[in-house]
Formats: structure tokens, C-alpha cells, sequence
């Protein structure tokens, strides 16, 4: 890894235990400001190491964007909104597993796809009651939320997928990452209209910035 890498790496880290300090103080003012700069840093992070890694870029932007969104969960359509644009991060980090596979001497890219779509249907089953029950019967909530749960369990199995088709030394940090990430938002969807936990800000976000930490530095560990 370079110098800049490292730097910028360190810089994330220590970002996010500001943010997470934060969180833990309940301290929603500098809990709002901080949070936008954690990705921003793992984005100049994946920037320096992989000039290319173009998929990576546009799934930690569009991650980005629906962090400022759900800056204002108080509205829901901001919530939707911050859905859609994290849908599009978990397809794009879906299109860099693809990308991956002829790497690994794998024909494995247009298998991944149809896989995607052959469980899609199954996943938008399992997703509907799912999303139907956490956004407290908000039909508009669920529809989205069901699209987006659908896609981000697809990512986990394409996970899985990628390991099954030999992508190897750093990818076991993918599929972690994207199980954090799963958790991270099961648990935001879980007390944003319903139940109220305390610290839900810190549990919430220590899942989802170690997640996408381990999901970025798992993928340019394995090109």
C-alpha cells in the first residue's frame, strides 16, 4: 500500500471515530457534519490505490449521496430518495464482482448476472413482508424498501457467488463487509419507525463504516 494510501486510510479511520464519538454522545449537530466526510475519505482512498476501479467510485458516491440524504430521515421522501441512491451502490459493487471474475481465469461475469436475475424474483418475495414490516405498513416506504433489500441481499449472495468461483485473498473481507452493511441497515430500518434504542446512531454506524471499509479494501486487495 502507498504512503497516500495509508494516510488516507488513517484519515478514514480516525474520521469515523469522530463520528462515532459523536454518535455516542448523541450529539446530533457534529453527528451530521462528520458523517459525510467518512466516505468522502474511503473514496480519495480507493481513488489513490486503484486509479480504475471505476465500479468502486461510483458505489462509494452514490453511498455518498444517500448518507446526505438520510441526513434528513425526518422526511420520507428523503428516505426514499437515500434508498434509491444506496441501491445503486450495492449494483455497481455488484458489476465490480462481475469484473473480477475473468481476472481469476473465470468465465464467471455473465454467470454472476444470471444468477442475479434467477433469485431476484425469490429475493423480492422474501423482501416485500420484510420491508412491509419495518416501514410500519407505509405501502410507499415498502416498495422501495423492498428494491433496495432485494438488491442488497443480492450482493451478499454475489458474495458468496464470487468466493464459490475462486476470487480469493482479500475478497473474505467483501462478503464480512456486506453482511455488516445488511445489519447495519437492518437495524436503521428497524428503529427509524419503530422501536427506539438508545446509541442506535453508534450501532448503526460502527456496522456500516467498518463494513465499507472491509467491502473497499477487500476488493483492490483482490485485483
Amino acid at each position: 500500500m502507498s504512503l497516500a494510501g495509508v494516510i488516507l486510510l488513517c484519515a478514514y479511520g480516525a474520521m469515523s471515530l469522530v463520528n462515532l464519538f459523536f454518535c455516542c454522545r448523541e450529539n446530533e449537530t457534529w453527528r451530521k457534519r462528520t458523517k459525510p466526510f467518512c466516505l468522502l475519505l474511503l473514496l480519495a482512498f480507493a481513488l489513490v490505490m486503484d486509479i480504475h476501479a471505476y465500479w468502486i467510485w461510483g458505489a462509494l458516491l452514490f453511498a455518498w449521496i444517500g448518507d446526505v440524504l438520510f441526513l434528513f430521515k425526518h422526511k420520507k421522501i428523503f428516505v426514499a430518495l437515500g434508498m434509491l441512491f444506496f441501491l445503486a451502490s450495492h449494483v455497481f459493487y455488484i458489476a465490480e464482482i462481475a469484473a473480477l471474475l475473468p481476472t481469476y481465469g473465470n468465465e464467471g461475469s455473465a454467470d454472476l448476472w444470471a444468477f442475479c436475475m434467477r433469485f431476484s424474483p425469490f429475493l423480492l418475495l422474501l423482501a416485500f413482508p420484510l420491508s412491509y414490516w419495518l416501514a410500519r405498513k407505509d405501502w410507499k416506504i415498502a416498495a422501495v424498501g423492498t428494491c433496495y433489500t432485494s438488491v442488497l441481499l443480492c450482493f451478499v449472495a454475489s458474495s458468496i457467488f464470487g468466493l464459490s468461483e475462486g476470487l480469493e485473498v482479500g475478497f473474505w473481507m467483501v462478503l464480512v463487509g456486506s453482511i455488516l452493511y445488511f445489519a447495519s441497515d437492518f437495524l436503521n430500518a428497524y428503529t427509524l419507525y419503530g422501536k427506539k434504542l438508545r446509541f442506535r446512531e453508534l450501532f448503526i454506524m460502527v456496522t456500516y463504516l467498518i463494513g465499507q471499509a472491509l467491502i473497499v479494501v477487500g476488493f483492490l486487495y483482490t485485483k
